[in-house]
């Protein structure tokens, strides 16, 4: 049996359960435990260092609007400078939301920095000359 049609837009009008805020988890920089911010940001701040652009991608990746990704870039709160100031650790991986196309290398990407692209950066220059 079909609900009655008051029942039904009633039902659509509700706000989903995933609409609600929920708190992010908190990130703490390895090298600098007083420097806090919430997770996707500092997966956020990875992504830009891995030179994405796009505030959509960005957003899109890390579950944020668009937006917030542009007040991050703006860097307008303390810690978030602070963070750009540092930088991600080498090392330090962040799960993303949807995957994307990493800009130096074209790889499909789950995790921000982009793996391929952060393996290469471990080879000492010498040993790269070397191969060759």
């Amino acid at each position: 049996m079909a609900s009655h049609p008051s029942e039904r837009s009633a039902a659509l009008r509700r706000e989903p359960a995933l609409k609600k805020k929920i708190p992010g988890r908190i990130w703490r920089h390895p090298s600098k435990p007083s420097l806090k911010v919430p997770y996707s940001t500092a997966a956020a701040m990875a992504l830009m260092q891995m030179g994405v652009r796009d505030y959509t991608t960005i957003a899109g990746a890390v579950a944020l609007s668009v937006d917030q990704i542009r007040r991050i870039d703006m860097a307008e709160e303390r810690p978030i400078r602070q963070l750009g100031l540092v930088g991600i650790p080498h090392g330090v991986y962040f799960k993303l939301h949807e995957t994307i196309r990493c800009p130096k290398c074209n790889a499909l990407v789950k995790i921000a920095p982009c793996v391929a692209c952060d393996s290469v950066a471990d080879v000492p220059l010498a040993e790269c000359h070397d191969a060759g």
